[in-house]
């Protein structure tokens, strides 16, 4: 892995990815739809566990 490559995505960058709004994407946080860690106010979500969670709504 290198050393800069990122493990989680943010809010922001994870509307991006998968082409949704950014409200989407808030939406599916507080309905605990997409797994987040919250680091004081920060959200981050794991590309690891996001990955498990597309193939979860994919079925």
């Amino acid at each position: 892995m290198n050393d800069y490559e990122k493990l989680t995505y943010t809010p922001k960058e994870l509307a991006k990815v998968l082409n949704i709004s950014l409200t989407t994407v808030f939406k599916l946080i507080k309905q605990k739809e997409i797994p987040v860690i919250r680091i004081g106010r920060k959200v981050l979500i794991p590309k690891a566990k996001l990955k498990d969670w597309i193939d979860k709504v994919a079925q």
